[in-house]
């Protein structure tokens, strides 16, 4: 095993069981079902190298060579060439080096786009990953700047979105789509106040949240369909492809449409939501893009009586959405915590299944090549082409992008 490589006990069944998993891919599937709108050239299922820019400006255990490799790896030598990748620097003392040195912290934007124009990728880069990096640089709550489109945090949306188009307009061929963020859905209707989540002052946030970083719903949906216009208009000024813009969120919350209904209550409403109801939070969410992002874990499968590592609710999602002009379900993450398990990724293997039995067109497997804490030792749902016990995986996946 490469030193790079997790520390795991990979049984013999586990491999078998992962090999018959693996033959089924291969047979039969369902036709591709609300993907009118996707090249046919993109993958059905691909990666997310969502360090590479974070690397690239230093913000990582590894050179910034690793990059260039991770990229190399995932597009030119596995063809995984629809790549997710984080496009902004996650905490806000980060991403002060936009404005503190910001020739340098587009020439890393630049090297992101250069490398994976030179090794086949085309990117969705998801601009803001952290939500709360640019209303924490500039002293402002997430739910009250979103509200305002005269906030500091707006006209920095605007202007980094405006920067990063400059850059991607030289590189075309490297430009997939678009992603506004990452989970804006997972913080809508919540009450935040005293909240300690996303907090570390030394990395420039506050000690806690407070009432005005609350959002409902609504005002999720206001704010993301002027953030996809604004995204929108922005490229096709510059000549930049647009026509993929995601809306970057994770599946659905088991009550989202009760929470959505209580958020003005005095106690939020915790009831679990109904497949009619999931499906309806589902469509409404998802108005201002045309990939309807779900992020799919194995705890999200707990519902309506099915069991923990269940894919159903990515079958009602598919089902919610099939037949809608213009929107796509894009599984925008799935994948092991490889800390929980000793098998060959099971659920990793059942979501392919899925994929292949349903006909959904588009999933990013969480995560490649992402070193977050450490130069070595890779994160936990970390998958990697030098980890001989990942060969498995990558060549299910590969096995059904090669189907016709």
């Amino acid at each position: 095993m490469s030193a790079s490589c997790r520390v795991v006990v990979v049984a013999l069944v586990a491999v078998l069981v992962a090999t018959a998993v693996r033959a089924t891919i291969v047979g039969v599937q369902e036709p591709l079902m609300g993907s009118a709108d996707l090249p046919s050239d993109i993958p059905r299922v691909s990666v997310v190298p969502v360090g590479a820019l974070w690397t690239l400006l230093g913000n990582s255990p590894q050179p910034p060579s690793h990059a260039d490799t991770s990229l190399r790896q995932a597009c030119a030598d596995n063809g995984f060439t629809f790549v997710r990748i984080g496009g902004s620097a996650f905490w806000p003392v980060q991403l002060a080096k936009y404005n503190t040195d910001h020739v340098a912290y587009m020439q890393a934007v630049e090297q992101l786009y250069n490398i994976s124009a030179n090794h086949g990728c085309r990117v969705l880069l998801s601009l803001f990953w952290n939500w709360h990096a640019v209303p924490d640089l500039h002293n402002e709550h997430l739910g009250a700047a979103m509200r305002n489109a005269s906030s500091l945090s707006w006209a920095f949306w605007r202007q980094y979105t405006r920067d990063v188009m400059t850059i991607a307009a030289k590189y075309p061929q490297a430009v997939a789509g678009w992603e506004l963020g990452n989970e804006l859905n997972n913080l809508a209707d919540l009450n935040m106040t005293g909240s300690k989540g996303g907090c570390a002052p030394h990395l420039g946030t506050p000690t806690h949240r407070t009432s005005a970083d609350n959002f409902s719903t609504t005002d999720m949906i206001d704010f993301e369909v002027s953030m996809a216009n604004m995204v929108r208009a922005t490229a096709a000024e510059y000549n930049v492809p647009h026509a993929l813009i995601s809306d970057g969120h994770s599946i659905p919350r088991m009550d989202a449409h009760h929470l959505r209904e209580s958020y003005h209550d005095p106690r939020r409403d915790w009831r679990a939501d109904t497949e009619a109801e999931f499906a309806s939070n589902l469509v409404a969410t998802c108005s201002c893009c045309e990939l309807c992002s779900a992020h799919f874990y194995a705890h999200s499968g707990q519902r309506w009586g099915h069991p923990v590592g269940s894919t159903y609710p990515l079958e009602v999602a598919h089902r919610a959405l099939a037949g809608m002009a213009n929107k796509t379900l894009y599984v925008g993450e799935f994948g092991d915590n490889v800390v929980m398990t000793t098998e060959d990724r099971p659920f990793s293997m059942r979501v392919l299944d899925t994929l292949n039995r349903t006909g959904i067109r588009l999933a990013t497997l969480w995560v490649w090549e992402f070193y977050q804490k450490s130069v070595t030792v890779p994160a936990n749902f970390s998958i990697s082409p030098d980890c001989p016990e990942d060969l498995p995986l990558i060549d299910a996946m590969k096995a059904l992008n090669q189907q016709e």
